[in-house]
């Protein structure tokens, strides 16, 4: 169904045709402002724009990411994925090029937060700053070791007009095919366990591996997935 992992494809969705391309340096405004508004939870959107702008840019030339969108005919984002195709190298890489700007954007986010900094000195702190002096390898989204790399699932974003025409899934293909290429197969990711995308998953042939209570007291679902690579 796909074209190479790389390339862009236009291909007809619901109501008209649509593009699905690799995330550009010019989308992260649009996408940050999207991830926002309707993927709001978590810490990194709780940043603020700055922040998730400069996050989002860390998936556009990082060579362990995997990052598309889909634009409407006018140019329009509709849908986003942002994803790992292996988390550990990807968080390497990132902490080489991006750690200070970063960590200068979410310092500047908690100052202008004082509710959202006191939860992250309490619950958090001691791990970033562990992360940043030592410029390490991350954990993966999965509790203990596994073998080989891991590919993650950050976010999916579809806007609420686009929904039901099957851009979720598109994406998500889009990263299997990217994860396969890198010669992965152990793919992650977490979701609300209360929120609608489980039973989207489910579908889509992930399987639920567990659920967590994360550090701000969410419920959240484990699901796991093996591609053939």
């Amino acid at each position: 169904m796909l074209q190479p992992p790389h390339g862009q494809r236009t291909a007809t969705s619901g109501a008209g045709s649509v593009t699905c391309r690799p995330l550009a340096p010019l989308d992260v405004a649009t996408t940050a402002r999207l991830h926002i508004a309707l993927l709001g939870e978590g810490l990194f959107p709780r940043l603020g724009p700055a922040f998730v702008r400069r996050w989002h840019l860390t998936f556009v030339d990082n060579p362990h990411a995997s990052a598309h969108v889909v634009t409407s005919a006018d140019g329009d984002i509709l849908a986003f994925i942002l994803a790992t195709t292996d988390q550990a190298a990807y968080v390497a890489e990132t902490l080489r090029s991006a750690k200070w700007p970063l960590a200068l954007r979410g310092a500047w986010g908690l100052a202008r937060r004082p509710g959202l900094a006191l939860g992250f000195l309490r619950t958090r702190l001691r791990r970033y700053a562990r992360r940043i002096v030592s410029s390490g390898p991350s954990t993966t989204a999965s509790s203990g070791a596994v073998e080989g790399p891991v590919a993650v699932v950050h976010a999916i974003v579809t806007t609420p007009a686009a929904r039901g025409r099957g851009l979720g899934r598109e994406l998500m293909a889009r990263f299997e095919a990217d994860v396969a290429a890198a010669g992965v197969t152990r793919m992650e990711l977490l979701t609300d366990e209360g929120g609608g995308a489980v039973e989207f998953y489910r579908r889509l042939g992930w399987t639920l591996r567990e659920v967590r209570t994360n550090r701000d007291g969410r419920r959240m679902v484990l699901f796991c997935k093996r591609t053939a690579a």
